[in-house]
């Protein structure tokens, strides 16, 4: 009896360390879990931030591709605006060199009119200094 006794104590001491066994086993596979979980957690907030970070990369690039092109039409406008004014000064310096040609072609041409008519005026003074003399020679 106290051998029958002491083989159920054993048995049953075999069989609490059995299942305790089995609870650490599974407490050990949970942990296992939770680690390979935590493990995969912070790769993936790793490559998270990498992508984020490659994202303001190419967000920071943008703005800059925009800025730039920003002012290259900024400065392309003032260029134009710049040969838009050159180009209106020429023409008004074209205009006036124009109208001085004008002025100086319509002068000459008045002058050679002037010049024809102070030669017709003279030879019609000449004329009638001619004919005073004859007729005070006829007198």
């Amino acid at each position: 009896a106290a051998l029958a006794a002491a083989v159920a104590e054993t048995r049953k001491a075999v069989e609490e360390a059995v299942a305790a066994a089995a609870v650490e086993k599974a407490a050990a596979v949970e942990a296992v879990k939770a680690t390979a979980a935590a493990e995969k957690a912070a790769m993936l907030e790793e490559t998270l931030a990498v992508e984020e970070a490659v994202a303001m990369a190419a967000v920071n690039k943008q703005e800059e591709l925009e800025a730039a092109l920003a002012a290259a039409v900024a400065e392309t406008r003032k260029a134009v605006e710049e040969a838009v004014a050159a180009a209106a000064v020429e023409k008004a310096a074209a205009v006036e060199a124009v109208k001085a040609t004008a002025a100086a072609e319509k002068a000459a041409m008045l002058e050679e009119t002037l010049a024809v008519e102070e030669a017709v005026a003279m030879a019609a003074v000449n004329k009638q200094e001619e004919l005073e003399a004859a007729l005070a020679a006829a007198v």
